[in-house]
C-alpha cells in the first residue's frame, strides 16, 4: 500500500533504509500521529524475515532501564523482567 509521500515519511524511510545499510540499530521518536508506526511496519514488511529481526518497542511510559529491560527480553537475554522464562529462539 502506498503512503502520501510528505517530506517527513520520505525522510524517515530514508533514514530507516541508512539504518539497514549500515547494520545499525536505530530509534524512531516523534509526535503522535506523525506515522512512526506506519514507517516502521511499511520498512519491515519489505524485509527478508529470515535475514532480519525485527521487534517494535513502545515506550510511552516508564523509564529508560524498562527500555533496556524491553530490549533484552526481545533478544531473549536474562532479564529481571525474564529471569527463568525468557523466550528461546
Amino acid at each position: 500500500e502506498e503512503l502520501y509521500p510528505s517530506t517527513t515519511i520520505t525522510e524517515a524511510q530514508a533514514r530507516l533504509e541508512h539504518l539497514l545499510e549500515l547494520r545499525a540499530i536505530g530509534l524512531v521518536t516523534g509526535e503522535a500521529g506523525s506515522g512512526k508506526t506506519t514507517v516502521c511496519r511499511k520498512l519491515s514488511a519489505s524485509l527478508h524475515p529470515g535475514l532480519y529481526r525485527v521487534f517494535y518497542i513502545p515506550l510511552s511510559t516508564g523509564n529508560i532501564m524498562d527500555m533496556y529491560k524491553s530490549i533484552g527480553w526481545e533478544l531473549g537475554l536474562p532479564t529481571p523482567l525474564c529471569q527463568d522464562s525468557c523466550p528461546v529462539d
